[in-house]
């Protein structure tokens, strides 16, 4: 029975131990994904920056000198990324840096969720849109968007068009732990960037397989998504409970083994204090019952000169 308590001590602290590592595990994945959309809103914001830069140039004051704007946007192209679209008011393209100055321009895309240049024509604010395939390129797309002000009033649009695959290897610069996945959605679910860890394949966005950190990017409406599976997730852990239970099965014999040496120096001891004093013993003394001997073979020495 003495070694119940100890054994439910340990198996306490084993739990402890355990839940103490699942919740830093947790942290270690929320700051990873936390830092992911930081990164992500922070090249954002660097794009729109650059385009509000843009949409200041003098050249969009005169419709005569539109044709050297279109040099300017292609600069932007060139040095930032991603194509550069003007737009009127009625949300009608007047350049697009894809096609040659003066050819017939598209419709401007519109992505089924968010889209970005009815966003900040509404508010006067840059606003990035949802995914979209665009009809010239035939590819993904998302759009930045930046409100043309003059006098405080909007006069015209500036859009940034940029392929996926920009989000695509912001993701894979990411390093993660292996099993671990990151995703991209935008506000309507769609994937529009996903990197799997080396250990991972395809199939380890299963909602049901795995467990998700998620949170909300602040310049666009999108998610970022980290994902562990259950196998990785709980491998880990598994392997510090194996750990554990070792180290409980080595202190419950380790106690047995102590309890049973224990019980036989008491049983030992008290059957020595019947013996007479002046006899030899090897079993080690317990001070204790060495006393109370001690007591009784005085008693019996006096009780026998009386």
């Amino acid at each position: 029975m003495s070694v119940l308590p100890l054994l439910v001590l340990t198996i306490y602290l084993a739990g402890s131990h355990i839940h103490a590592f699942q919740a830093e595990r947790d942290r270690e994945a929320l700051e990873r994904v936390e830092n992911a959309a930081s990164s992500l809103d922070y090249d954002l914001s660097a794009r729109v920056s650059a385009l509000e830069v843009l949409a200041l140039s003098p050249l969009l004051d005169s419709p005569s000198r539109i044709k050297d704007f279109y040099r300017q946007a292609q600069s932007f192209h060139q040095r930032i990324g991603g194509h550069v679209i003007l737009a009127d008011l009625s949300l009608n393209m007047v350049l697009n840096t894809q096609v040659d100055y003066g050819l017939p321009l598209p419709d401007l895309p519109k992505p089924e969720g968010l889209a970005a240049a009815p966003a900040a024509l509404e508010t006067g604010q840059p606003a990035v849109g949802d995914m979209f395939r665009d009809p010239l390129a035939k590819q993904h797309f998302v759009a930045i968007t930046v409100p043309v002000l003059r006098e405080r009033q909007t006069v015209a649009l500036l859009l940034n068009i940029v392929r996926v695959d920009w989000l695509q290897q912001h993701l894979a610069s990411i390093t993660l732990p292996p099993g671990w996945s990151l995703m991209l959605r935008d506000s309507t679910g769609d994937v529009m960037a996903q990197t799997l860890s080396g250990d991972n394949d395809e199939e380890g966005f299963e909602k049901d397989a795995v467990r998700q950190f998620i949170t909300q990017m602040n310049r666009a409406p999108w998610t970022v998504v980290l994902e562990i599976p259950r196998a990785a997730y709980l491998a880990s852990v598994m392997k510090i409970a194996a750990t554990l239970a070792v180290a409980i099965l080595t202190v419950t014999l380790a106690s047995m083994i102590g309890g049973r040496l224990s019980s036989r120096r008491l049983s030992e001891s008290i059957l020595s204090l019947a013996q007479d004093s002046s006899g030899t013993t090897s079993t080690p003394a317990i001070l204790e019952f060495e006393a109370v001997r001690s007591i009784l073979n005085n008693t019996k020495a006096a009780r026998d000169l009386s």
